[in-house]
């Protein structure tokens, strides 16, 4: 049986799921700020309990590796770890935001979804996505943009389905002003769900590393630096 763990914990809230065979499909969400380090254990003991199964049945753990919460991405990355050396599996990495964008646009959906976070001090973790013929591609690859940055680059869109995340909150006139209709949806879906995770991870073995080279991507510098002096 082939079975895999999903968690994201790269925003104030977390997400763990189990996808596999023997229709296994669970999920656990915590939707209080700051609560994943307490919460996040327990709920994947209780999704395996309930399951009937142990680490040991793990055969991947899918984790968001960034961008995100600079303390939750580095709290995922050390879960999935820890979760993974004890199950004796790989990881398969997800960017956060190619996350999202599958989550609103789902196989065998075809067309564009633009996703934007808030990354504070100004600026967005942001990226566009394409989905065409069970194919999926990147547009505009995750990166950090000022809002005009980005603005310009969805003003180039012919047509986009979904606008996702907090970003498109935080900057109302991120939206090209001709942007009307059904031309897209506007969702504050900023969570990636941790049972997606584990189906897509499921899917996609390629992207299987061992759990020493899974690394945190910030996509930019923490406020506080550590100093060596």
């Amino acid at each position: 049986m082939t079975l895999a763990l999903g968690l994201d914990c790269s925003g104030e809230t977390y997400s763990v799921g189990l996808s596999g065979g023997r229709g296994v499909s669970l999920e656990a969400s915590g939707f209080q700020p700051r609560r994943a380090l307490r919460e996040i254990p327990g709920a994947i003991a209780y999704l395996l309990k309930v399951a009937g199964l142990t680490h040991r049945d793990l055969s991947v753990v899918g984790v968001t590796q960034g961008p995100g919460s600079f303390t939750g991405v580095r709290l995922g990355a050390t879960v999935a770890k820890t979760v993974a050396l004890v199950a004796g599996c790989p990881i398969c990495p997800w960017d956060t935001l190619e996350l999202l964008a599958r989550q609103s646009l789902p196989a065998p959906s075809v067309g564009t979804a633009a996703v934007a976070l808030d990354a504070r001090r100004g600026e967005l973790y942001c990226g566009i996505f394409r989905f065409e013929e069970e194919r999926f591609s990147a547009l505009l690859p995750t990166g950090v943009r000022t809002p005009q940055e980005f603005q310009d680059e969805l003003s180039k869109l012919e047509a986009c389905e979904a606008a996702i995340g907090s970003g498109f909150a935080a900057y109302a006139e991120l939206l090209p002003g001709d942007w009307k209709g059904s031309r897209h949806q506007t969702r504050d879906n900023s969570a990636p769900s941790g049972r997606l995770i584990a189906e897509l991870s499921l899917q996609h073995q390629p992207n299987w590393i061992a759990s020493a080279d899974l690394l945190p991507v910030y996509h930019r510098q923490a406020d506080i630096q550590v100093s060596n002096r």
